[in-house]
């Protein structure tokens, strides 16, 4: 297989690396895209739409969503996804239900297999697909979850391996410190504007 991938004159060509190798290098430029995209851009919804579908296709997942938790801290608001239906956007899951709902609530990775029959899945429906694997894992700041990133597959039923909780659990970590970055600087330009408007 042959892989090029060249972010800001970073390159990585994975022609003469061994399978293993040549994903983690994918991983590697993934990642480093996902720092660079962080550093210089200010547009929250298109960097989190990036990470979902970074994250997506790194793990060989049929598609992907990215939560953030409400205010009130008892439900989580769809933000961003990539090959997730249109009904999906602004909906809202309650912590603790469903996979997406039990990771924000644990604060830790959350994997199932078929969701047919499980009694604590979430009432939403990816167009009336069966998720035969999903994953979550939640955003943290410190111990404070903020939001989650959820994987879900329709083709493969094999378990999301360690290797894909690790890898989705850096993009996890990265989209926690762009959306604090992002409400930090919203709130130094309030508190300017509330200075200039004084003055």
């Amino acid at each position: 297989m042959l892989y090029n991938s060249s972010v800001n004159n970073f390159t990585i060509s994975t022609a003469a690396m061994t399978p293993e190798a040549a994903r983690q290098a994918q991983e590697l430029a993934a990642l480093y895209a996902t720092v660079a995209e962080i550093n210089s851009q200010r547009d929250l919804s298109a960097l989190l739409n990036a990470i979902i579908e970074r994250a997506v296709r790194l793990t060989g997942a049929s598609s992907g969503g990215l939560y953030l938790i409400e205010p009130d801290h008892k439900t989580l608001r769809f933000v961003a996804g990539y090959n997730m239906p249109e009904v999906f956007v602004g909906i809202k899951l309650t912590v603790g239900t469903g996979v997406t709902g039990r990771a924000a609530s644990l604060g830790e990775p959350v994997l199932s297999g078929s969701q047919s029959g499980w009694k604590g899945r979430a009432k939403v429906s990816l167009g009336g697909a069966l998720v035969r694997r999903a994953l979550a894992v939640p955003l943290k700041l410190g111990e404070k979850v903020i939001g989650v990133i959820s994987l879900s597959d329709e083709v493969n039923v094999e378990e999301f391996s360690e290797q894909d909780i690790r890898l989705v659990g850096l993009f996890a970590h990265q989209a926690a410190l762009a959306v604090e970055k992002t409400r930090l600087y919203e709130e130094e330009r309030q508190r300017s504007y509330a200075l200039e408007r004084s003055n």
